[in-house]
């Protein structure tokens, strides 16, 4: 049973659980990197950042999530 549960969940972000997605129709057609990827002015400069942590990286110690 916990071998079926973790195959079923293997992709699913449980951080991201109940965060809103403002931007779901766009991010479903780009690739997930582009998706993530964000842009903001700070001080009249252009910087990028990215949204939200994938599981490996939030949780960088557990090997099975690479």
């Amino acid at each position: 049973m916990m071998h079926r549960m973790q195959t079923l969940s293997a992709g699913l972000n449980w951080y991201d659980l109940y965060r809103h997605n403002y931007d779901l129709d766009t991010m479903v057609a780009k690739d997930d990197v582009e998706a993530r990827r964000g842009e903001t002015i700070i001080n009249g400069e252009k910087r990028e950042f990215k949204r939200g942590y994938t599981p490996s990286e939030y949780t960088p110690w557990v090997k099975s999530l690479k």
